[in-house]
């Protein structure tokens, strides 16, 4: 009698197993991240009907900006508690922005080599995605330029928006 109550368990026990592996392998993988926009039309679309804060956050999540900024109570753009902590300290978007204005007019070999990092820097920290130099001067791209009041709630004062890069 001991033995077939051991069978019957070790039955029991690969039906319960068997039922969980059938019941796992109908799980449906979770559904994959929407690609981020790349163009003004594609940013257009999924920022449709979202207020600035709104938008501000998708840009902050999608484009991986909060690694770097965050929007404080004020609703202004500032660095993270962990970039303001960083030994050297980061100088602060505008002073690389500026930097950028003239580094981006050298050819790369004339370059010190804190210029090639800064250079680097500004295409690593994402600044491309907003800012473009235009010959002289900081300007936006066309995503850019559609969140001018990003920028102007920028702690570090008014950069760039509003017509700075010589767009209508």
């Amino acid at each position: 009698m001991r033995k077939l109550d051991s069978i019957k368990l070790a039955i029991v026990v690969l039906a319960c197993v068997f039922a969980g592996l059938v019941s796992c392998s109908k799980k449906t993988p979770p559904p994959k991240a929407a690609p981020r926009p790349s163009t003004l039309a594609e940013f257009q679309s999924a920022t449709a009907g979202k207020d600035p804060e709104a938008v501000a956050q998708f840009v902050l999540e999608t484009y991986d900006c909060n690694a770097c900024h965050t929007i404080d109570e004020t609703h202004k753009l500032v660095l993270t508690e962990q970039v303001r902590q960083t030994n050297p300290p980061f100088t602060g978007c505008r002073p690389l922005l500026a930097d950028m204005n003239i580094i981006d007019q050298l050819p790369d070999a004339e370059r010190t080599p804190e210029e090639r990092k800064k250079a680097i820097q500004f295409k690593e920290y994402g600044c491309v995605f907003c800012h473009e130099v235009v010959p002289g001067k900081m300007g936006l791209t066309d995503i850019g330029d559609q969140l001018g009041f990003f920028h102007q709630g920028c702690s570090e004062g008014f950069c760039c928006a509003n017509g700075a890069n010589g767009k209508p």
